[in-house]
């Protein structure tokens, strides 16, 4: 998948959408948009999270539970 596949024009706006979503309760659609990212830009999106928290636009338990949330193959 790329960002233009959903009508993005870069790699940071399709990870905001990818995070909004989980935030607004379509967290399916989010762990979705996920898994569907090669690996190297499932890594990129870990980084973007943290980069929210070093920013701090959210907090360590924040932080904590959407990477274990995104790093869960069970569901």
């Amino acid at each position: 998948m790329t960002p233009q596949t959903l009508d993005f024009a870069t790699w940071p706006e399709l990870y905001d959408y990818i995070f909004e979503s989980r935030l607004n309760g379509q967290k399916k659609q989010s762990k979705e948009l996920y898994q569907s990212l090669e690996q190297e830009r499932q890594v990129e999106f870990q980084d973007y999270l943290v980069e929210m928290f070093d920013q701090e636009f959210m907090s360590a338990q924040m932080l904590a539970q959407s990477l274990k949330f995104y790093a869960d193959k069970n569901n």
